[in-house]
């Protein structure tokens, strides 16, 4: 069985805990932050990025978002760090589209 499945099947505080006494903390989400999902949990590899907004209208990071979604591997899960940003979107519906086609 492939790790990922194990873990979905397995209680969140349960991995933590185990991960905590192996040395490796800080691999759970924290308690503020929880999946955007129907399904109330995720798990696999971590696919990260990172968000800054801009005040200039004219800056476009299509091609870089774009060349960032044919990265993403079916079984990842996408972990955004924006800063604390909260006054623009990071990640919308057609990134969100685009990575469900890649898995």
């Amino acid at each position: 069985m492939e790790i990922r499945e194990r873990y979905l099947a397995l209680y969140t505080g349960a991995i933590a805990d185990i991960l905590d006494k192996r040395g490796l903390r800080e691999q759970v989400l924290p308690r503020g932050l929880g999946p955007r999902t129907a399904a109330k949990r995720v798990a696999g590899l971590a696919f990260t990025g990172r968000g800054a907004p801009t005040g200039r209208a004219a800056e476009d990071d299509t091609a870089t978002r774009l060349r960032m979604l044919d990265r993403i591997r079916p079984g990842t899960v996408s972990v955004w760090a924006c800063g604390g940003s909260v006054n623009c979107a990071h990640w919308g519906e057609m990134m969100s589209n685009a990575a469900r086609q890649r898995g």
